[in-house]
Formats: C-alpha cells, structure tokens, sequence
C-alpha cells in the first residue's frame, strides 16, 4: 500500500524533515504540496536559487525516455519492488518516470511531516487520473473539481456512523451467505479466500448503499463487474510505469481496457435507471463503490496471519466466543493486519511524494525489532495509544481520506467475528508462501484454505441458526455446554409450550441419569423446577417467577436479575430483539359508536416479502406521544430542544458519543412508563431530603404488602412518582439508565392474506385508566400511537408467526369444524379465519366446508358489534354461525374475553 502525493504551490520547496502519510485503500495516493503564501508558479524559479539543502536525495540512476521503469523488477507487485528499493535506499529515495520527480519515504518520522494538512493535500492517483470526457469520479477528480466537492459533500454524511450501524443486518444477510457457503462445502474443500471475500466485500456495499443484489454466491464465476474492474485497475497501474508510446502500440490491451471501462459504466448506469424505474424510500446512496476491494484483501491477509499464528488465532476465537467480538483483540486483529499488510531534502512543487504504507508501519523505529511479526496486541489498548500519531492511519487523513472507513471497520469485524465463532480454518498447504498480486490493490496471491464447522453443527444447522431458529432447538439439543453458564428464560404460551422449547423439553425428557452432570443453570419463568438437577446439572440459583396476571413481569424479572443472579454470575449477557421494517398505514377507522369505549381498525401494507398467515401476530414498534414527553421533560426541567451525549455504557441500547436530541429519545427509544422497580424506589428515596416521601419510598421497596398495593396495583411509573415527590431529585442520567428498550407490541392479525398478502389489519383498543398521579387518565402507549396514524404514514412492524399447532386454521377445511369464542377485539385472529373461509368457499362453490361457530359477546347490537355488515354477509353465505350476547342488552348472557 502507499500514497502519491505533490507539494501545493509554494514558494520556495519544501525542507522536509520528517514525512509519513498511510492509506486505507491499498492504492497509490496522491498528495499535492500547496503554496501556503499564494505565490504564482512563476515565481519559483526565482526563489528557488535562494534555498540550499544539504543533503541530496538518493536513488538509483535513471535512463533516457523510461526513467526508473526498468529498476522496478517486481511485475506481478510493482509496491514490493519499491519496498525492496527502500530497504536499499534508505526512508526516502527518488525515482523519475518521464520528465517528473517521485520521492518514495517509508518512515513514521517523515510521515509525521507530510500529515501536516496546510502543506500537503492527497489528489487522485495517477493511476486513475481522469484523462477523457468521463464524468468524474471521487478516485478520479481533482480536488478542485467541482463534481468532486459535491460528491464528498453527499458520500461523507452518509457514511456517518449512525448510517453505517443501520446497514449492520444488511451486512449480516451477506455475510450469512459467505458463511453457509463455506459449511456447505465441508472441511475437505479447498477455499480461493481472496475470490469469496471479493464476492463478500462487493455484495455487501452493493446492498447497503445501492439496495442492489449482486448475488455472487449464487454463481460459480465472478460477477463480469468484479472482472472489469480488475482489469481496469491492472492495466491503469501497468500504464503509470510505461511509456506513453509503449501503451499506445499495445492493440490487445488497449481495447480490453476500453471494454473495461465500458462495462463498468454501463452498469453503474444501469443501476442508477434501475433505480428510477424502481423508486424507493430506502435512504441508501447510489454510485459509491468505496474501497470494498481494499476490504477483501484486509481479510485475506487477516485470516492468513491468524492461520499462521495459532496463539493469536485461539485468542481471537476465544474473544468471539465470549463477548462476539466486542473486545479489543478482535479490532487488535484487524488493525494489525493494516499495519502488516505493508536531515533536510528539498521537495520540488512538481515532484510526487509516495509514501510506502506497509514500510511505514513496519517501522522499526517505532514498532520494535519484531515490526514484522503479527502480533495483535501492539493495536490494542495503551500500546496503541501510546503510537506516535501518524503511526498508523489506514483510512488516510483530510478531505481525501477513506469515506467508508465506518463501513470498512465495521464489515470487517462482524465478518471476523462471524467466521470465527463458526468455523475452524486451517492453511489448504501448511507450507504456503505469502505472494502479493497487485492491481492498485493487494491481496495475497493463491491463498487457499479449509474451514470446519465448529460445536459439532452442520450445514444446515448454520442455516437454521443464521435465519434465527431459537438456539434451544438447534444449538442446545443433545449438546449442552458444560464450560459456562446455561440461562434458560421461558414462558407458557397460550397456556402450552413455547414453540421454540418444544424440542428441548422432548429431549430432556428422554435423559439418561447423570445425562447432566459437569452443566451449570439458572431458569426465568414457568416449567418443572428439578427436572434438570435430576440429570445432574447444577442449579446455579433459585428459579425466578412473575406472575403475568400482576403485569409485574419487568420489576420482578430485575429483582431477580440484581438481587439473586448477578449476585452469583458475574459476567454480562446481551439482549436480542425482534427487528421490525418499514410498512405503510392503508386505511384507519373507528369500529364503535360514539359514547362506547373506542376500537379501531388498522389496515397496513407490508414490507416486501413479509408474509403472513391467519393466526399470525403484528408486532408494532411504538413511539411515545409528544405529551408524554414533554410530561417527562418538565419534571427534569429540560427544554424542547435539548441534546445529550451519551458516555456511559450502561446505556448500551442508545448510541454512545453522538449528539441526540432528549426528545427524539425519550420519544423513540425507551419505554417511559413501566411499572416502577424495587430497585428504583431505593434510589428514588436516596434522592431526597424529604423525610416522608424518603420514608414512603423506602416502605414500598422493602414491604411487599404494600409494593403489591401501591405499585402492582395502581402500577406507577418512576415519573408519576416524581410528580407525587417533587423533592425527589433523581438527576436524568439515572433516570435514562433505569429505563428498559421501547419494544414492540404484539397484535392479532384480523385479516387472511388470501384477501391481500400484501396488506394486513389488525383491531385494537385504547387502554384508559385512572392517573396515578393525579386527575385524569393514562393512555396506552401503543394504542394511542395507532389512533393518531393516518393512511400514508410509516409504521415499524414484523410479523410474529403463532403457534403452528394450535392457532392456525386447519388444513381439512372440509372435515374439522371450528368453534371459537371471543369478546371485544378478541375478534381480531377469528375475522382473519372467517375471511380467508369467504375466500375459500367463493373460489370453490361446490366445496362444502366444516361447520364454524363463532360466540361473540359486545356491550350492544348497535354500539360495538365489530365488523357486523362483513360478518353478517358471511354468515348469509354460510361461511359461519354466529351467536351474539350483549351484556348491556335485556335477557344477554357473558362470553369471557379470552380466546
């Protein structure tokens, strides 16, 4: 790797001192040495007779019309034959190509010099420097060029780090392919790594910033994109050390290079008309290729290194294992790897100035003696930080530096951590020699390697766990980890078994004596409390409960997270959610009469390809009225518009050092309302001086008779307690650390997709109940969020399959009868079941189905009978039988809520 750079138009030339200048793209770089007094070109002549330097710069003796061409005798990797050259000559030698200088420096000291942005600028590369009509592009422009400013005005925004944590799943959806590719080929398969993480790096930035497939795992050849472009980039570095005369007689390449170019425009253009005959709302960024090569070939060599250094390698897999890459050895890694992958001189405002990247960071000077090993730890906490600052600076620095740094990092890490945590890698020839092959970028030449699927999985038990099977049913079964801790945190479902603990609860039924032993567990939630200290596992602590007819589900489960679980573990967990996407409101509209407690109808199309079933859920990802954020904003005395940066870590879910506005978090990101914790109210009464409201506080933490009174029945939150206690001063980073994720909430889905797969609704009411705090009511979260969407309006939602056995229709439409019982928006799955029976039976009149009854119990016929013009045309038509009772009419009898 290296740079390229000049001297801005200055005045007199430079004394360069010291220089060091590192790349994160594995290309030639160039830097441009500006005239920090404005003087004209002209003008050099005349002051240059006035500089003296005292030493010359060295190099080798270059020859008539080809300069220094013949002295780089490295053809396959030119940037070897220039490190070799440095090794000769010293931190800074010079070579001429034409009628222009070039200064090669490969030293952290000189590096420091040349960093110092008010003399030197990077400009394109010679290599790509824009030579026809072509419309310009960010490797090839000038920085002057006004197409270039305005790009990096758009690219730099957009790869900010909170857009590129977004693109995290599509990153992922990627890297799974890579990785059940990988399974699939079994351990006796020899991998060409650099071709895949190619295929790997391409994809990735093709979907995340272009929404576009390039599906290169699907094909045994490489995309014709991935050709043209190395055969562009191949010939652009041949042509830099030819003479112009050579390339002009060369009548092969010349033609294959002009096709390169062509395809390579014509399918940047394709994208770009694609998207205009496809629009779409997704905030992704067209025409931004990055430097993805550059990121597939920090991969081939951090995989090598770490195939080479088995110390590193376990230490990096035992990182993965434990915290999924989230620790410093993994970034150690990937850092190391860019920096293994490789007085007084006058500088003339014509001359080019490289600076050999893989030279500067092996600089013994700086990095020791062993500057050539791979070791991880030198990138890692003080050792790192302790560097000198141009040490080691992958991405470049200035205007002109990597753009997709963020994307760059961050593909890389997931992708190491991924692999690691999977598989097993080992070297297809233990005796392979690192070779370079060089377009303007590096990669190591016929790298090829096996992986072996780890924890005894198959391939498509990766592919089960990488689509999100619970790992109770893939991971767990039959292979229970003896070496740390098992959690297990379950419910009933519907009055059975969770779908996904199916599986285990059949396997351990049928357990052998002692079939345990050596495994440690802690258990949440409902089931047999000895079942697994039977087989001889060790209970770590007692069993936790929450009654969910208490709605205390969260305060109990904290309680007994802090007061009996990590009293006894010590290390952290992490927290999975359901992800949810971006649909659209169809159609909003009140079911009930006025002067009835209010129920709605939602009709929301969906993602694409988010299907659904009758029976299923729609998981709905609120937000936070704007008059219950203020609520909580005057009580901690915040203005409307106030920002905050997060430092603390304890607020994992929220970003960390980023400005965000207090409203768009408690808005979006946090439930504000949960019932307050036992661990809450000790603080809250730590916070006061008042000693009734301290003395009441304390009481309702400690006295369980009357937590249950005041706080499992009236259910206050920390902010209407606040409100009750102004004396209580909890300051607002406590407040924001108790509170737990905003998530989703789930609804029956009331309609079939035989009537729109791309459309669901859903009928739901607004809770309303007395204030705790005060006169009035409290609205439900998400209740009062659906009623305030209008058609038109975004909506976060996924959907939730339900139980396949036993809230599904039946397959034998025509043999099992249906009899159903509901009350109020109970009504929701049993109007998708009818639906889809209207459907069935007017698409088929002749097929006779199996009787349904439906009971339905409402307030009256006339105020809250929910869908009754539909469910009247059904019945007429024979699809159900419905049987009515009213409990506010004369003679009615109740339907219990509950189906």
């Amino acid at each position: 790797m290296c740079f390229l750079l000049q001297m801005k138009s200055t005045a007199s030339g430079y004394q360069l001192n010291n220089a060091l200048m590192p790349t994160g793209n594995d290309m030639s770089r160039t830097y441009i040495a500006k005239n920090a007094q404005g003087l004209k070109n002209a003008d050099f002549s005349l002051i240059q007779n006035y500089c003296k330097m005292t030493t010359a710069i060295p190099g080798p003796k270059a020859k008539p019309l080809v300069g220094n061409s013949l002295d780089l005798k490295d053809e396959e990797a030119p940037l070897r034959a220039l490190e070799h050259m440095a090794v000769e000559c010293g931190p800074i030698y010079k070579l001429t190509r034409g009628s222009t200088r070039v200064i090669i420096v490969s030293s952290v000291e000189m590096m420091e010099e040349i960093c110092d942005e008010s003399r030197f600028e990077k400009a394109p590369p010679m290599a790509l420097s824009k030579k026809d009509d072509r419309p310009s592009g960010m490797f090839t422009a000038t920085n002057d060029d006004p197409d270039w400013g305005q790009a990096h005005r758009i690219l730099v925004p957009a790869f900010g780090p909170l857009a590129i944590e977004q693109m995290y799943d599509q990153m992922q959806d990627i890297g799974n392919q890579l990785l059940l590719k990988w399974a699939r080929l079994g351990p006796s398969e020899p991998i060409t790594v650099t071709d895949d993480f190619t295929r790997l790096t391409l994809d990735t930035i093709a979907l995340c910033a272009m929404d576009f497939r390039f599906n290169s795992f699907y094909t045994d050849k490489m995309h014709p994109f991935v050709d043209a472009m190395v055969g562009f980039l191949s010939e652009s570095g041949d042509r830099v050390r030819r003479p112009g005369f050579v390339t002009s007689l060369m009548r092969k390449k010349n033609p294959k290079f002009q096709r390169d170019q062509d395809y390579m425009f014509e399918v940047s253009q394709g994208l770009v008309q694609h998207r205009k005959q496809n629009p779409t709302d997704k905030k992704d960024l067209l025409n931004a290729m990055l430097s993805h090569e550059t990121t597939s070939g920090l991969l081939s060599f951090a995989f090598l290194n770490l195939m080479k250094n088995p110390d590193a390698y376990n230490a990096a897999q035992r990182e993965v294992d434990q915290v999924v890459g989230r620790g410093p050895l993994v970034k150690g890694v990937s850092g190391e790897k860019a920096t293994l992958s490789r007085g007084k001189y006058k500088i003339e405002p014509t001359d080019k100035i490289i600076v050999l990247l893989g030279a500067v960071q092996q600089d013994p000077n700086v990095y020791g003696s062993d500057a050539n090993e791979f070791k991880p730890e030198r990138m890692m906490g003080d050792n790192f930080k302790n560097l000198p600052s141009a040490a080691w600076k992958p991405f470049g620095i200035g205007v002109r530096a990597c753009i997709g740094r963020a994307f760059a990092w961050q593909e890389a890490l997931m992708i190491t951590a991924m692999l690691l945590q999977n598989f097993d890698f080992r070297l297809h020839d233990p005796g392979y020699k690192l070779r370079i092959k060089q377009t303007l970028t590096i990669k190591p030449q016929d790298l090829v390697m096996r992986a072996t699927l780890r924890h005894g999985m198959a391939a498509v038990d990766l592919e089960h766990l990488l689509r999100g099977t619970p790992s109770t049913s893939i991971n767990v079964v039959g292979a229970l980890p003896k070496s740390q801790p098992i959690v297990i945190i379950t419910a009933s479902y519907e009055g059975h078994l969770p779908d996904n603990a199916a599986r285990f609860v059949s396997w351990l039924e049928k357990l052998a004596p002692t079939a345990l032993s050596g495994t440690q567990f802690a258990v949440f939630g409902c089931g047999h409390n000895n079942r697994m200290a039977e087989f001889g596992s060790l209970r770590l602590v007692p069993r936790g409960l929450s009654d969910a007819a208490k709605g205390n589900l969260y305060g109990d489960f904290d309680d007994w997270l802090n007061k009996t679980f990590w009293p006894k573990i010590s290390r952290g967990v992490t927290s999975l959610r359901r992800d949810v996407q971006d649909g659209v409101v169809f159609e909003a509209k009140v079911l009930t009469a006025p002067g009835t407690p209010e129920k709605r109808h939602l009709e929301i199309e969906l993602p694409p390809d988010m299907a659904y079933e009758s029976g299923d859920y729609l998981a709905v990802l609120p937000v936070n009225s704007n008059q219950n954020v203020r609520r909580v904003m005057k009580v901690f005395g915040l203005a409307w518009d106030s920002i905050i940066i997060i430092k603390a870590r304890s607020l994992g879910t929220l970003p960390l050092d980023t400005p965000l506005s207090i409203r768009d978090i408690l808005a979006g990101c946090v439930e504000l309302f949960e019932p307050v914790s036992r661990k809450m109210l000790q603080i809250m009464a730590n916070f006061t001086t008042d000693q009734n409201s301290k003395q009441e506080l304390a009481a309702m933490s400690t006295d369980s008779e009357i937590y249950e009174k005041q706080v499992l029945t009236k259910r206050p939150s920390i902010i209407d307690l606040l409100e009750v206690h102004p004396s209580v001063k909890l300051n607002f980073h406590d407040f924001l650390s108790s509170l737990s994720p905003l998530r989703v909430r789930y609804y029956s889905i009331s309609s079939s997709p035989l009537n729109s797969p791309n459309t669901c609704t859903i009928t739901y009411n607004i809770l309303s109940i007395p204030s705790f705090s005060g006169p009035g009511h409290y609205a439900g979260i998400c209740g009062t969020y659906l009623s305030y969407l209008l058609p038109g309006d975004p909506i976060k939602v996924s959907v939730r399959p339900g139980s396949e056995k036993l809230f599904h229709l039946p397959l034998d439409i025509k043999r099992t009868p249906l009899l159903m019982f509901c009350a109020g928006t109970g009504i929701a799955p049993f109007r998708g079941f009818i639906q889809q029976r209207a459907m069935q039976a007017a698409a088929s009149p002749d097929r006779k189905l199996a009787p349904a009854i439906l009971f339905v119990g409402c307030r009256s016929s006339t105020s809250d009978r929910l869908y009754a013009r539909e469910f009247d045309r059904w019945e007429d038509h024979g699809v159900v039988d419905i049987r009515y009772s009213f409990s506010r009419d004369s003679d009615s009898r109740r339907v219990k809520g509950r189906r």
